[in-house]
């Protein structure tokens, strides 16, 4: 893993937006393919039957907060005001199954 602080970015979708989220998948991953932001880990947060996404998790390389909050920030999902709520939290990776790389 790389000395670069890591921050978790929680985004929850406001009610009834799962139309606006489905018509503008194609900007959100063209964005997430785009940015110089490493991106450890990305997906949706999904609903109890796992039928409908019902937000955003992120883990993420940043300098600081500010640059987190800026990676945030561009997301077209963010322009479109898909997320009634966001939490941008220190996070620290102990352990993953996954190759990061």
């Amino acid at each position: 893993m790389s000395d670069t602080p890591t921050f978790a970015i929680y985004c929850k979708d406001k009610p009834n937006t799962a139309s606006v989220r489905a018509e503008n998948m194609h900007l959100h991953r063209a964005y997430l393919g785009a940015t110089p932001t490493r991106i450890l880990l990305a997906g949706p947060l999904m609903s109890e039957d796992r039928t409908q996404a019902v937000g955003s998790l992120f883990v993420i390389e940043a300098k600081d907060r500010a640059e987190a909050e800026a990676f945030n920030a561009q997301d077209p999902f963010r322009g479109l005001d898909l997320w009634t709520s966001i939490d941008i939290v220190p996070f620290t990776v102990v352990r993953h199954g996954f190759n990061a790389g």
